[in-house]
Parts: structure tokens; sequence; C-alpha cells
């Protein structure tokens, strides 16, 4: 527990930078602890807060060791201490900077991709609507290929919103980067509303998608009687992840049940 936690007492204590403890055992704080009476044994302990730019407390940096040590530690051995401390606090510094600039790297990219694939799918769209539109071309095609048509045109609605999401979510992190936070307060979205999703709409969308893999299962979806006619959601998370689900399994019988809590495959 934290009342005979070391680290725990080097990080809320404010007396010194460098939290030392002789001996454990004759510390009433500590020689009842089982990192004490078992093993490691420990007898002294030596720790400094790994500290954030924040100021915040994330942990410590210590030296342990089996035998007491009643003089503690010399002004160049806390010195040391202290260095290395730093050292490994400017380490986790330099690698969440480094994986910041690797999401913003890959966000960027994607954000490129996306506007380049704007044009081609526009184009797409506006062929597949002018096909639609055309009655002589319509009349000629059969009820299964005409829901085929209907499902390219709103897979390419969907390519298209999620072209547009990746954009405007990388605008989003230029706008939050470029301003100041305010009273150290994070910045925060308050439009907290989310999107509505229609169960009967998402079951069509996924019936249409997965009808166009090639397959040799038959796929049944059932909707648990509990689960209400909306949710609170984002279909473009929703969606792929069951139809990525839904297609993997080629040579058994798919059944996909949608609960309020979650939607899982078997």
């Amino acid at each position: 527990s934290r009342q005979v936690s070391f680290c725990a007492h080097a990080i809320q204590s404010y007396e010194e930078d460098v939290f030392i403890v002789p001996d454990a055992h004759e510390d009433p704080r500590f020689k009842d602890s089982g990192l004490v009476t078992g093993p490691p044994y420990i007898r002294f302990y030596a720790g400094v807060p790994l500290k954030s730019p924040e100021g915040h407390k994330l942990g410590t940096l210590c030296i342990i060791d089996t035998k007491p040590r009643p003089q503690g530690l010399s002004l160049k051995e806390k010195q040391n201490l202290r260095e290395l401390t730093q050292m490994a606090m400017d380490t986790m510094i330099h690698r969440k900077q480094e994986m910041k600039r690797i999401v913003e790297e890959k966000s960027r990219l994607m954000a490129c991709a996306a506007h380049d694939l704007m044009s081609p799918l526009t184009g797409i769209q506006l062929n597949l609507g002018l096909l639609m539109e055309d009655e002589s071309f319509s009349n000629k095609l059969d009820s299964h290929q005409k829901d085929l048509m209907k499902s390219s045109l709103r897979c390419s609605e969907i390519i298209e919103r999620i072209c547009k999401t990746a954009i405007e979510n990388f605008r989003g992190d230029l706008v939050t980067r470029s301003k100041p936070k305010e009273n150290n307060q994070e910045l925060v979205d308050t439009d907290g509303e989310k999107g509505l999703v229609t169960i009967s709409d998402l079951v069509k969308n996924v019936e249409r998608v997965v009808a166009m893999y090639p397959k040799n299962v038959p796929l049944f979806i059932d909707v648990d009687e509990d689960v209400p006619p909306t949710i609170a959601s984002d279909d473009l998370k929703v969606r792929p992840a069951c139809i990525f689900d839904s297609s993997r399994t080629l040579n058994s019988i798919l059944h996909l049940y949608c609960a309020t809590s979650s939607c899982s495959v078997q």
C-alpha cells in the first residue's frame, strides 16, 4: 500500500528533493513493509521524484541497498542522483515529443491522401449518379444489379465522409495547437453532441457491403430485442468494425449479434 511505499513517500515529501531512508528496519514507516521484512530486504533507500515540465511528479528514480547506510548520501552522491533523474526525465520528454511528432506526421499524411482522393472520388460519384438517373440504363438492370449500384454509391459516400473527417481532424489539430492554453487548462471541445446511428440502416448497410465479398458461407445478422432503434455513436467507427470482423471468417456459418453494450462476432 502507499502507506508503506518508499516511492510514495518520496513523491509526497516536500522537505528535500532527495528522499533518504538510512535504515528502513529502524524507520516506523517502513519496518513492517513486506519489502523490508521479505525480498528484496530493503534497508537503505534514496529516491528523487521524476517531475514533468508542468510540475507533476510521475514517479521516482531511486537506489536501494540491503545494508543500512547511517550516513546517508554525500553531497556528490546526491547531485549524481539528481542528474541521473534529470537525464531520465529528459529521455521521457524526448520520447513523448517524438511520439507526438510521429502521430502528427501520420495525421498529415492521411489528410493529404484524403485530399488527393476527393477529386477522383467526386468523378466516381458523379458517374454513378448519372447512371442511376439514366432510365434506359436502369431498365436493363435486374434487382441485384440495382442493389450493387446503390451499394457502390453508398460506399463512395462513406469514403467521402472518411476523407472529409480525416481532413477536418487534421485542420482541427492545427487550430488546437495554434491556440494558447489559458489557466493551464487543456482545450476542450465544447460540442459534446454525438451522431445518431439507426440500427436498421446499419444492418442493411452491413448486409449490402458484406454481400460484395466473395464468400462461401451464409451471413446472419441478429439484433437483440433490447437494442434501441437508434444509438449515440459514430457510424464510421461502428461499421468498419462490423464489416472487418464479419468478412474474415469464410469457412463456417457466421452470426453477428448486436447488443446494447457491444457487437460481437462468433
